[in-house]
């Protein structure tokens, strides 16, 4: 089993065993929620709902975007929580290729304007811009790497589920990533930043939300699912045991584990980040214009 497969298992057992202390059933209503609360959409290159999956969260996974008879009152999705958007190459190329018709425009934005959730990775922030304006985006700009990235602020500490004070994940950066940039005046909430691939590529963003209406909107820079994690300094090399530690949560033969500190902590930031993301509960505070 490959090393990120054995990392996601284990971070949905610790992210269960956390959320079971820090807010008890949580986790076991998500898990017995309706699979039309939570929906992804399908994409040629970013894969989250593996990260549901491996959760065991149910949800359902469609092509492309629901019709705005399947988002009203007594449609299919009238009650769905959060929309995931898997970064696709029909963004690049052809809206329409997933139902982001102009006809379709105004029910999607709706459905953020009475509190739904809309989160998009990597080339579907043309998703955003579409729908709200508020973002600028510079198409195919990274390679395939990874940075190291900082928490803006408690909301993104919050979001990862890190507890502890000096957590520095690494994010993976796909090749062709996109870059996103907005003005000051945007209402926008920057989460997840990285200095060093502001140094390459002119961009900190990795990670922004922001209010819209009684909803809320993130974007991901990248994809939710890593294909590739790295130790990348001596703290990542840690062992299984130091994070653990740091989580307080002990698990049994954590001391027999090849797991490092940096493969956990990347895979749990990621996951605890999703699943939070599926919770109904607001996360960015207050109401957008």
């Amino acid at each position: 089993m490959r090393t990120m497969e054995k990392s996601m298992r284990l971070g949905s057992e610790l992210i269960e065993s956390v959320w079971e202390r820090m807010r008890p059933k949580e986790f076991a209503t998500l898990r017995e929620g309706k699979k039309e609360n939570i929906v992804v959409i399908d994409g040629s290159y970013d894969s989250l709902e593996e990260i549901l999956s491996s959760a065991k969260i149910p949800h359902i996974k469609i092509d492309a975007f629901p019709d705005k008879k399947e988002l009203i009152q007594g449609g299919k999705y009238q009650n769905t929580n959060v929309i995931f958007v898997n970064c696709d190459n029909a963004y690049h190329d052809n809206l329409d290729e997933k139902n982001l018709t102009r006809e379709n425009k105004h029910a999607l934005i709706e459905y953020v304007e009475r509190g739904g959730r809309l989160v998009t990775t990597d080339w579907a922030a043309s998703v955003v811009k579409y729908l709200f304006g508020k973002i600028s985006i510079k198409r195919n700009v990274t390679g395939d790497e990874v940075v190291k990235v900082n928490f803006a602020n408690e909301i993104a500490r919050e979001l990862s589920g890190i507890i502890y004070g000096n957590a520095t994940p690494n994010w993976w950066l796909e090749g062709s990533s996109d870059m996103v940039s907005y003005r000051a005046d945007s209402g926008i909430i920057n989460l997840v930043e990285s200095e060093q691939m502001k140094k390459k590529y002119g961009s900190k963003n990795i990670s922004l939300g922001f209010k819209y209406g009684g909803g809320e909107v993130f974007h991901f820079v990248s994809h939710l699912k890593a294909q590739r994690i790295e130790n990348y300094d001596a703290r990542d090399r840690q062992s299984l045991g130091t994070f653990l530690d740091d989580v307080y949560v002990p698990i049994k033969g954590a001391k027999k584990s090849k797991i490092t500190f940096g493969e956990i902590e990347t895979t749990y930031t990621l996951m605890n980040t999703v699943l939070e993301l599926c919770r109904n509960a607001n996360i960015l505070g207050g109401k957008g214009k």
